[in-house]
């Protein structure tokens, strides 16, 4: 009972917010990230559900596939979408009051659902055409696999916690950092159960991430000729957020053309002038990758205080808006 309360609140404040913002007047207006994921929908769910025309995926892909299978349900209007994904919301804060028990008790688990359920950012972006709703579900999804595989470890479980984290990889792909970490943790944690049954959790949690993430990689291959596991975007992203022009914010490689549709251009393009050649996906990554570096090396006095300034950030109160902004 504690649990659907806990939902139904949730959908209730959301709900609730989602009336009174439908009354801005840009509410309805898709702009930059969103209006790009909505069009990439479109074109999977008109037939090219392998994106062929798109080579070897630049954005991460997730989100852009369940907006098309929205769309093949009938909800392909950006307010049904946005009632999907307020109900998703929701149900996160659920899985929350699962893991916060589990993990600690009752208490705990109450109080993380409560702070989940009236978090403003968390209801602002379930209303938003944006990947952070989806990606906050998944992520409780995984919170809260975690914490029942520690008290009930099974291989079924394991396997179920590493597709949860492919899922989340196609999302957001720093993800990828934490799939072989978990198999560490198994062999580490659970000291005390054989050694073959640890192996065996580990080998699930494999299966479970590969199987996800294999047939991206393969796409990749087929489409781009290249075996990206899930996208070509880590160099680009990493000099945005590291190279000298950083600000721990968004900047654009190329001044005034900060929207999505031009990011992976202008990348290749610079990239491919620089070095005097066509390049690659995962050429044009590494030339970014080796430009941040240098300008770290460079300027290291510099970066330590970037890091400074986005760690304030992160804890400062004021929530820093990224295209939308009501």
């Amino acid at each position: 009972m504690t649990w659907l309360a806990i939902v139904l609140l949730a959908l209730v404040v959301r709900g609730l917010y989602l009336m009174q913002a439908a009354t801005f007047p840009l509410f309805d207006q898709l702009i930059v990230d969103a209006k790009a994921y909505y069009e990439w929908a479109r074109e999977i769910a008109a037939g090219d559900w392998l994106g062929a025309g798109r080579g070897v995926f630049y954005q991460a892909p997730l989100y852009p596939y369940f907006l098309a299978v929205l769309m093949w349900l009938g909800l392909g209007d950006p307010s049904a979408i946005r009632l999907a994904q307020i109900v998703l919301g929701s149900i996160a804060c659920g899985w929350l009051l699962l893991a916060g028990r589990r993990w600690f008790d009752r208490r705990a688990g109450l109080a993380a659902a409560l702070l989940g359920a009236l978090y403003a950012p968390a209801i602002f972006t379930d209303g938003l055409i944006q990947k952070e709703s989806l990606g906050l579900f998944l992520m409780a999804l995984v919170v809260w696999l975690f914490a029942f595989n520690r008290d009930a470890p099974s291989r079924a479980g394991w396997a179920a916690l590493g597709a949860a984290l492919g899922l989340l990889a196609l999302l957001r792909e720093t993800t990828l950092v934490l799939i072989p970490l978990l198999p560490i943790w198994l062999l580490v944690n659970f000291c005390e159960r054989r050694r073959s049954e640890r192996l065996a959790w580990a080998l699930a949690v494999g299966v479970g991430a590969g199987a996800i993430l294999l047939p991206v990689a393969l796409r990749n291959l087929w489409v781009g000729g290249e075996l990206v596991l899930t996208t070509a975007q880590s160099g680009p992203n990493f000099y945005i957020g590291n190279g000298p022009q950083a600000t721990g914010t968004y900047v654009a490689l190329v001044r005034g053309r900060s929207d999505t549709r031009f990011e992976r251009d202008d990348a290749t393009r610079i990239a491919a002038a620089a070095l005097g050649r066509p390049l690659s996906s995962s050429e044009v990554s590494r030339y970014w990758w080796d430009r941040a570096f240098e300008s770290i090396r460079r300027q290291p006095g510099r970066w330590l205080a970037l890091m400074g300034r986005k760690l304030w950030m992160l804890l400062h109160a004021y929530e820093i808006p990224d295209a939308e902004d009501y």
